[in-house]
């Protein structure tokens, strides 16, 4: 493209080889713009202003192309100063560097003009495109689009920022923004047109994100459930979410521009203008509160202003996020209530006093004139009120017939229904007039009753009423319904601690008669015993003398021989019950040295020869191979065998066999005697050993006896730290009578200085004390620490294992109920780790039936003492320690 100046000489305004052409309208001919074919188009005079104040590259008027053209022409610029050459080669850089795409055009849209910017935009270069019709890259469906711009253009209208798609060379369509201008020649004709294009599909794809921001951020904050909205310095609503509208009935659409006090109410208002006076002071604020809404009623809220600040830093207004936490604050109430009611009634023994407290409670946090609770008859006819709270009304303690208070009431009630009355002269349970006037008689307007029923049956209710209508909530009844089933179990356990305290002392006192007449029995067997020892002694003496005059009459000697006999049964009678009378009232006394097992059962089978041999019975007897002994007293230990022994020849047909068998397991000797006698039936093996207790009358009285033998036998064996068992298939089949005691195996020369003072100190032993209770625990360490011994305490099963592990003790004194870990399980992880067995187990516990004794032998334990322990029992296991730990007389 060329200019003339105003010399007439042309300027070439060449950008790239790309034709520009005018938008301007001509006024004069001090300068124009001609094409590459020579014709005359038209340029800008010197002052001339475009017409199209939206320049080809700046947004406003005095920038762009056409201003910079003024500026360099400014003033009729002389040509002779080489100006028009300046101006040229800059207005060529200006267009080759744009960005947007510079494009002219003919009327029939045919392009004449394609800048760098428009190659860059459409792919096209100025070769491919110049000659071509616009619709190169125009979409197809968008035509009639160009058409439109086309005429609008011959009517010399401009096209300003419309925005539509294009095509670029590769098929990619674009969103762009177009400026159209019609070209005119100096006698105003429109020639042609300019065209800017700017590619905006990065603006219209920002633009489509924001929307889709903007509408997921007004879901979510519609959708919260809370109320979120933006309150300005006038305490204006600028923004609202849905949730207003759920809250207060109205379109939150139609909140923004509303003051907050016509929204909230001014009771509510005036309850929160303090706290947003402290966020347009520029402060975070959060509360909670119960707020009076004018239309969302009375509710606890949490609300959180956070003011929002202008670049100045000044407080524009604030964002408001409240939630609705009646719910919880309700719930939160409600509970501390039915705290308190249980608090209040929990030491009450008396069932009418926990009807008070609970009533008296409940009318108070409810204001009302009257709470009762009461009870109903088996018939479902009659209630009974036995105390009630009144505010300024009479009392109605007593009894009610049900129907007086309506039937469709009574009915609802035994439905287990909580009925919740507003106004009892209009709801149609209680407005009929069989009904009305007993609730009028009790000056009751409104209620809530809750009924109790249990098994299909009602038995309470709890009423509260009030002397005026009211609105009851549903938390109302609800937390009247969870007061009335706790006072319905209050009152009940009242009533069963009542008559479990009245059983117990009941059975105290029969407990009390029945050891006084123990105490009495046992003092009888023992005057008894003295009383019938005088005169035995004269009768023995007469046999005696009898047997020294050697009579030769043989009748009058087994005369004689039939009295000794029978005396000395008789004696043995006398001493069993000596023994059993001692052995109830505590007052026997062991004998205990260290005694070998074979030694016991010698005396025993000797003192029962006789018997034995009397019935031509076949007796069989075996020990184990190697020593064994027994930190045992010899004579009551062989008096129990022997009784057994006894027992067998008696119960057994002559002829019979007697065995007695003993086994060593390293910790006990079990002792078995049996027979092949009359045997004893199932039903009569648990109470064998029950004093006076015998199988058969008949047998007994043919054989003799006072059934108190095998009774002697189980206490004395239960002294050794022993059990014994009865065991029998039924009648004719036999007994078999097991004796369990502690035992250990020891070499002669071992045995023997047992019998030494210093065999008999267990010298100074490592002790491990396991206990929880604390006290029981502290107090033996302390006894035992003074007896010399290292000792060291745990309170629970778990640091009882840490404690063997540190401490490495000789014995372990282990409690079985421990917290974390019992001593079952404590011994049984002692023994893991040390299964020589070099620590010695002692169970000490309150259990001590035959079923424990044999759980804590399974478990480890090699002793069973039951609570509480004696001493002498202690040192007895430590003397029977000492000699199988080599290091411990080091420790002297």
């Amino acid at each position: 493209m060329q200019t003339n100046g105003s010399d007439g000489r042309v300027i070439e305004l060449s950008a790239s080889g790309h034709t520009i052409a005018s938008s301007a309208t001509l006024h004069d001919k001090s300068c124009c713009m001609r094409s590459r074919t020579g014709d005359i188009v038209g340029a800008p005079p010197v002052n001339a202003v475009p017409s199209d104040r939206m320049s080809l590259f700046g947004a406003e008027q005095g920038s762009g192309v056409f201003s910079f053209l003024r500026r360099v022409f400014a003033n009729g610029a002389d040509p002779q100063r080489g100006v028009d050459a300046e101006a040229a080669a800059l207005l060529a850089a200006i267009v080759s560097s744009s960005d947007d795409a510079i494009i002219s055009k003919t009327l029939d849209g045919i392009i004449t003009s394609w800048n760098a910017g428009a190659e860059r935009l459409f792919g096209y270069s100025p070769t491919e495109a110049i000659g071509q019709s616009m619709t190169l890259i125009i979409p197809t469906e968008r035509r009639e689009e160009e058409n439109e711009i086309l005429r609008r253009l011959r009517r010399g209208e401009r096209v300003e920022h419309f925005e539509t798609v294009r095509v670029a060379k590769g098929g990619q369509t674009l969103d762009v923004s177009l400026t159209i201008s019609p070209v005119r020649d100096r006698h105003g004709r429109v020639i042609g047109a300019s065209k800017v294009g700017r590619d905006i599909s990065a603006r219209k794809r920002a633009a489509a994100e924001m929307q889709a921001a903007q509408e997921l951020l007004r879901l979510i904050v519609d959708n919260v459930p809370a109320l979120i909205s933006y309150v300005d310095r006038d305490y204006r609503y600028q923004l609202n979410n849905h949730t207003y509208e759920t809250w207060f009935g109205e379109p939150f659409q139609n909140l923004a521009g509303r003051l907050v006090s016509e929204v909230l109410g001014d009771a509510a208002f005036a309850k929160v203008k303090p706290r947003m006076d402290e966020a347009l002071a520029g402060q975070l604020v959060s509360y909670d509160d119960q707020l009076p809404y004018r239309n969302g009623g009375t509710r606890w809220i949490n609300a959180n202003y956070i003011p929002h600040f202008d670049t100045n830093g000044s407080v524009r207004g604030f964002a408001v996020l409240v939630h609705d936490v009646d719910a919880h604050r309700q719930a939160e109430d409600a509970q501390r209530f039915l705290v308190a009611v249980h608090d209040a009634t929990r030491g009450l023994r008396d069932p009418s006093e926990v009807m008070l407290q609970t009533v008296s409670l409940v009318g108070s946090r409810f204001g009302v004139i009257r709470c009762a609770y009461g009870e109903v008859d088996d018939a479902v006819e009659h209630l009974l009120v036995t105390r009630g709270y009144t505010d300024g009304v009479p009392t109605v303690a007593g009894w009610h017939r049900l129907d007086r208070f309506g039937d469709s009431m009574v009915k609802e009630l035994k439905g287990g229904r909580t009925a919740v009355v507003s106004d009892v002269r209009t709801d149609a349970r209680t407005n009929d007039p069989a009904a009305l006037p007993t609730y009028e008689a009790m000056q009751i307007r409104s209620m809530i009753i809750a009924p109790i029923v249990k098994g299909g049956r009602l038995v309470a209710l709890l009423v509260m009423a009030d002397r005026i209508v009211r609105e009851w909530s549903s938390n109302d009844a609800w937390l009247l319904e969870q007061v009335a089933e706790r006072i319905f179990f209050a009152v009940e356990s009242a009533r069963a601690n009542a008559s479990l305290t009245e059983s117990r002392d009941e059975l105290q006192r029969l407990n009390a008669e029945l050891s006084e007449a123990d105490r009495r029995k046992d003092e009888f067997l023992a005057v008894l015993a003295h009383e019938l020892r005088n005169p035995l002694a004269p009768i023995r003496n007469a046999v005696h003398y009898l047997r020294l005059k050697a009579s030769p009459d043989p009748a009058l000697r087994n005369a004689r021989d039939i009295i000794d006999r029978q005396v000395r049964h008789l004696v043995r009678l006398v001493d069993d019950l000596l023994d059993v009378s001692r052995i109830s009232s505590g007052k026997i006394g062991l004998q205990k040295e260290r005694v070998s097992l074979a030694l016991i059962v010698t005396n025993a089978v000797e003192s029962s020869r006789p018997a034995i041999e009397s019935e031509n019975h076949q007796l069989t007897v075996s020990l184990p191979a190697e020593p064994v002994y027994l930190d045992a007293d010899l004579t009551r230990l062989a008096q129990v065998l022997q009784n057994l022994l006894n027992n067998a020849a008696k119960y057994t047909a002559p002829g019979g066999k007697i065995g007695l068998h003993a086994e060593f397991d390293g910790h006990a000797v079990a002792i078995r005697v049996v027979d092949t006698g009359i045997g004893i039936p199932r039903e009569m093996l648990p109470r064998v050993f029950d004093l006076f207790t015998q199988v058969d009358r008949s047998i007994e009285r043919s054989t003799g006896g006072l059934g108190i033998g095998l009774t002697l036998v189980q206490r004395l064996v239960e002294l050794h730290g022993g059990t014994v068992e009865a065991r029998s298939e039924g009648t004719d089949k036999g007994s078999e009578f097991i004796v369990r005691l502690p035992a250990f195996a020891e070499s002669t020369g071992d045995a023997a200085a047992s019998n030494s003072s210093e065999a008999k100190s267990a010298g100074r032993l490592r002790v491990l004390i396991v206990d929880d209770n604390v006290d029981a625990a502290d107090t033996l360490t302390e006894m035992l620490r003074a007896s010399g011994h290292d000792v060291d305490t745990a309170y629970d099963g778990l640091a009882a294992i840490g404690a063997v592990d540190s401490h490495r003790p000789d014995v372990v004194l282990l409690d079985i109920g421990l917290p974390k870990l019992n001593g079952y399980d404590v011994a049984r992880k002692v023994r893991q780790s040390d299964p020589q067995r070099r620590i010695v187990l002692v169970a000490v516990t309150g259990w001590g039936q035959d079923e424990d004794r044999r759980r804590s032998q399974q478990a480890g334990f090699d002793h069973h003492l039951v609570k509480p322990v004696d001493p002498a029992s202690l040192d007895r296991i430590f003397a029977l320690v000492a000699p199988s730990m080599p290091d411990i007389a080091a420790r002297r």
